[in-house]
């Protein structure tokens, strides 16, 4: 299994993702919080993928939480294929494409209700949105997937469903459309 190059004591627990840059601004506080609850739970593990200047302040702080350090291409693929959830506190994202790669492998998504990470999360639907990032909320959250498979497989369908659902072409034409029409209201009042 992949997680086991990772995590030498992984004996098939599910695994909570977090991937993006290892920054303070990303509210990785409230994940290793959320881990801290789960510390005493033989069935979970939290996992942070990425790098940067806040991994050493925060590397020690929970003994359920695994730092990979960044990974890209198939090994990143078979992070997020191999989790179970992927939980994204950040509130200050302006796109959250992480969020789309989580829901295209499937995963349901916990994201805070502030910044660009809940755009595309439906929630109740493919994930949910958590208001005010409430660590009480994220571990009920979690709770309820751990107990509830039928819960884990609707939302897990839902994630993927609206994925293939999404039409890039589409979404960059209008994107040229919306700049183009902006440049032109703009040259008109110079």
């Amino acid at each position: 299994m992949f997680w086991f190059k990772y995590i030498p004591d992984y004996k098939g627990e599910k695994v909570i993702l977090y991937t993006g840059r290892v920054a303070k601004e990303k509210d990785l506080d409230v994940f290793i919080e959320v881990a801290e609850r789960f510390e005493n739970n033989k069935d979970v593990k939290f996992v942070i993928v990425g790098d940067g200047p806040y991994k050493k302040e925060i590397q020690h702080r929970a003994k359920n939480v695994v730092f990979t350090g960044y990974l890209e291409g198939e090994e990143l693929s078979k992070a997020y294929a191999s989790s179970f959830l992927f939980l994204f506190p950040s509130t200050t994202e302006t796109f959250g494409n992480v969020v789309l790669e989580a829901l295209a492998s499937g995963l349901p998504v916990l994201v805070s209700d502030k910044g660009a990470a809940k755009e595309n999360v439906i929630s109740g639907v493919n994930g949910f949105v958590v208001k005010n990032n409430d660590v009480n909320e994220y571990t009920n959250l979690i709770n309820r997937f751990l107990d509830n498979r039928e819960l884990y497989e609707s939302i897990q369908n839902s994630a993927v469903k609206l994925i293939r659902s999404l039409d890039y072409e589409k979404l960059l034409k209008n994107m040229i459309n919306e700049f183009s029409l902006g440049a032109i209201k703009k040259r008109r009042w110079l």
